[in-house]
């Protein structure tokens, strides 16, 4: 559907017609041998770290202290959904007692009190396990030791019993996908929250682009005002040796020096910018080394600025894409999955409780633990039966739920059309201001270059004696600005295009990032 283009960067070059050439690209300027150009002086222990625009992004993506935190949330979520899914595992029940008992009791036809002393020893061991479709059962082993002490001797009975116990939800609780309806949820929250990563990482990407270009941009301005300021030096110099020889006024020199003031407090202003750019720059890429801190590095960046040669399809296409790509619209439809799911579940409230029962146990007697599980195949039996039936009246508490989880429902459905509308209103907004940046480079070619043959028009009336110097740095000042509104106007258009491909929804992968199960490839 899209046609992947390598974007292809155009150094730009601009003459200013007294020998000094200013390159957008990122190579160094190399300083006049006449005058010394405040720079801004490295850091103690700075180290220069080289990057184009696609290891700026992958070293965000691999380094960026806010994605890291974001990663957790993938295994939180997958411990929450073996959490739920634990409902239906298998548990083993083991218990164990003792006690004893000293009485005067009445025994058969007998008056007299006689004393009695008797001990009990209880063990029993079981598994249980619940099932979706609303059945519980149970399986168990358990045995009891009776000694009895009269006056006339002691008596031993061992009792074991082997019982099978089964209760099955007939109205509530019946329903698997009601009982499976949270582990669904869980399942979906795990999906959600690598919908919330992919979202979070492609934003990641687009600020490390912008970040990249406004650091390039600031690189290039403050380059830009190193060259106003030694070009306005050496008009002062040149007027001012005219004035040693007499062939101007010293009053000349007054504008010129305000002028160069000007610069200098513009050349400051941009080199503190330029840092600011490359400290944001720095803590979103957050470089890694030993014994090095994040912010103890100096960029030089690799990429020249161009117009990438992009082929773009219809509008509509692109929408349709954002539709099913953007992050934001998966959650959406993740979460009226989960709404959807609530209404299940709580519906089944509403129903009254009816569970039927069955008990049967298999029961040997003996005067020993080995003989008593011996005699479990005997006639020893007992078994129970019936049902439980229970319903609240008025089940307010139950309706309630029920229509909140409906209301959710539907507000979530409401949700996701406004969400779907609002990815369309910034795709069609994003590609509005792709075209007009696009429109508003050729402009401003059109104004630098008039301004150039502005420049060297008003250079040749200083040549020739009918203008001064003032008026030709005043006219190199506005080719300067000229030059900064085309190179803006590039960096716009960059920018822009980075904000049409993340309303998209496919910026990571324009990077060649894949994102399978809620991991970064």
């Amino acid at each position: 559907m899209f046609k992947r283009n390598r974007i292809s960067r155009l150094g730009l070059n601009f003459g200013l017609g007294l020998g000094l050439s200013l390159s957008l690209w990122c190579a160094p300027l190399q300083a006049a041998e006449k005058l010394q150009v405040p720079t801004p002086p490295p850091a103690p222990q700075m180290q220069t770290l080289s990057l184009t625009l696609q290891e700026a992004v992958l070293k965000a993506l691999e380094n960026n202290q806010g994605l890291k935190l974001q990663r957790y949330d993938a295994p939180l979520a997958a411990l929450s959904l073996a959490e739920q899914q634990a409902i239906f595992d298998a548990n083993i029940v083991a218990q164990a007692q003792t006690g004893a008992e000293s009485a005067k009791r009445l025994l058969g036809a007998s008056t007299e009190f006689l004393d009695i002393f008797s001990s009990n020893d209880d063990y029993s061991v079981g598994v249980e396990k619940n099932f979706a479709t609303g059945t519980q059962m149970s399986l168990s082993l358990s045995t009891n030791a009776t000694n009895r002490s009269l006056a006339n001797g002691v008596s031993i009975q061992q009792v074991s019993r082997l019982g099978l116990s089964f209760t099955q939800a007939l109205l509530q609780g019946r329903d698997p996908t009601v009982n499976e309806a949270l582990i669904q949820q869980a399942t979906l929250q795990s999906e959600l929250v690598g919908h919330n990563l992919r979202g979070f990482a492609e934003a990641l990407v687009a600020e490390t682009e912008t970040a990249f270009w406004d650091y390039l941009s600031a690189q290039q301005q403050y380059r830009l005002s190193q060259l106003a300021f030694r070009t306005t030096q050496e008009a002062l110099d040149n007027t001012r040796e005219r004035i040693a020889v007499g062939r101007l006024a010293g009053i000349e020199s007054i504008t010129l020096e305000a002028e160069l003031a000007l610069q200098n407090q513009s050349l400051i202003a941009t080199k503190g910018a330029l840092r600011q750019r490359e400290l944001e720059l720095l803590r979103l890429i957050n470089p890694q080394a030993p014994n090095t801190h994040w912010s103890a590095y100096q960029l030089a960046l690799k990429e020249p600025v161009g117009v990438p040669q992009t082929q773009l399809d219809d509008l509509n296409t692109h929408i349709d894409l954002a539709l099913k790509q953007r992050p934001e619209i998966k959650e959406a439809r993740v979460l009226a999955r989960q709404r959807t799911l609530e209404v299940v579940r709580t519906r089944d409230g509403l129903l009254p409780v009816l569970d039927i029962f069955l008990t049967l146990g298999k029961t040997g007697y003996a005067d020993s633990f080995v003989g008593s599980v011996a005699n479990l195949t005997g006639n020893g039996f007992d078994y129970n039966t019936g049902f439980r039936f229970a319903y609240p009246l008025g089940a307010r508490a139950a309706e309630a739920r029920y229509d909140r989880a409906q209301i959710s429902e539907a507000q979530q459905t409401e949700a996701l059309k406004n969400l779907e509308q609002q990815i369309e209103l910034d795709l069609r907004r994003a590609y509005l201001r792709l075209t007009l940046a696009q429109e508003n480079i050729a402009a401003t070619q059109t104004t630098r270059r008039f301004q150039q043959t502005r420049f060297e028009a008003e250079q040749e009336r200083y040549r020739v004696g009918r203008t001064n110097a003032y008026q030709v740095v005043l006219s190199q000042r506005e080719l300067l600005e000229a030059q900064v509104r085309e190179a803006e106007s590039l960096i716009t258009y960059l920018k822009e295009l980075t904000q049409f491909y993340r309303f998209e929804g496919t910026l990571l992968q324009r990077h060649g990032v894949q994102f399978k199960e809620g991991v970064l490839q």
